[in-house]
């Protein structure tokens, strides 16, 4: 994730006690816990659930519970390395190369994460302004279509840095630390491309998302007041827009309050500020939270993933049981014809 781009930012000292920073330990235990976490509601989403009781917000889900995981594995095996040097340089290990293709997963993957939380309101909008027309319109094709979308236009932004329109990743001084492209001042004025593209989309995307935010509580309230007047079939249907609903804005909300600080960060960069390398770099951390807590969201206000979590983790326990069985089973016949014989 983008957290650890903090590591070797330009003209800034690093710590004077490096084995006593524990930044490096806290995102790699982050990191676990992101990975760990987000498989359940990635195999409720594919797995668990049944192809004809997905919806469209099933599919955002469950895709963005992939994209955090891939933002955890893509990268960590160029940056894994620099966590674990024994001597606690500040060096990136692995070269120019591996820095670029460092900072083009993290990047790729995060502002991939910010549309899918885009479509996810946008979804939920037009659920609830215009629930006739989205039930034709919500299809499993036109998931995929904003999935595919959503991957290919961030895939060709996230290539912008590697073109040259953003801040050199390694130092034109020969220095052998990656830095981050989002709080390095740029050399030349193609090197602000990128930046102030990725100011405009995220400022941009937070705006939309709070409007569709407001619109979407409102509507909920509404939806509310109005259950007693529709039978147990439409109330249940009601339940279920209402629950994912909620669901969504906590998500967004919770996904701009992370990004918050790490466009406050790009903003003051582009403009000549200095920023501390602590701000920074736990700014750039906070970006870990969206995925870590998002798992606990879906469990927590929608009972549809709370109830997969159950059946995942008893299915699980299930098949551990089975399996010791058999073994025993299977080492326990050679004995019995030993005794027969």
């Amino acid at each position: 994730m983008a957290y650890r781009e903090g590591h070797g930012l330009t003209d800034l000292k690093s710590p004077a006690h490096p084995e006593r920073d524990w930044s490096g330990f806290l995102s790699l235990s982050l990191e676990g816990l992101t990975l760990a976490g987000n498989l359940f509601p990635a195999l409720v989403a594919f797995r668990v659930k049944k192809r004809s009781s997905r919806t469209v917000t099933d599919y955002l889900i469950g895709t963005l519970s992939i994209n955090d995981m891939m933002a955890v594995l893509l990268p960590l095996p160029v940056s894994l390395p620099a966590f674990i040097d024994p001597e606690f340089t500040e060096d990136w290990k692995g070269g120019k190369a591996s820095c670029v293709f460092y900072q083009f997963c993290i990047y790729w993957l995060q502002t991939a994460a910010m549309l899918l939380v885009t479509e996810m309101a946008l979804e939920r909008y037009l659920a609830l302004a215009i629930p006739m027309r989205y039930k034709s319109w919500g299809t499993h094709r036109r998931a995929l279509y904003m999935v595919s979308f959503v991957y290919s236009f961030t895939f060709l932004v996230a290539l912008m840095p590697v073109a040259g329109l953003a801040p050199p990743a390694v130092s034109s001084s020969g220095g052998s630390t990656c830095r981050s492209w989002i709080a390095t001042q740029p050399e030349e004025w193609h090197q602000t491309i990128f930046p102030i593209f990725l100011i405009i989309q995220g400022w941009t995307t937070m705006v939309i998302v709070l409007m569709l935010n407001l619109n979407l509580v409102c509507r909920v309230r509404r939806y509310s007041r109005r259950m007693g007047a529709y039978d147990r079939d439409h109330i249940n249907e009601r339940k279920s827009i209402r629950e994912f609903t909620r669901l969504v804005v906590v998500v967004a909300i919770l996904f701009y309050l992370t990004w918050l600080p790490v466009l406050i960060v790009l903003t003051l960069t582009q403009l000549g500020y200095r920023v501390p390398e602590l701000f920074a770099v736990y700014a750039l951390m906070s970006t870990i939270l969206n995925g870590l807590f998002n798992p606990l969201v879906y469990c927590a206000l929608s009972r549809q993933y709370r109830d997969g979590y159950l059946v995942i983790t008893r299915g699980s326990s299930k098949h551990a049981v089975c399996t010791s069985i058999v073994r025993r089973c299977s080492s326990s016949r050679p004995n019995h014809r030993r005794t027969t014989e």
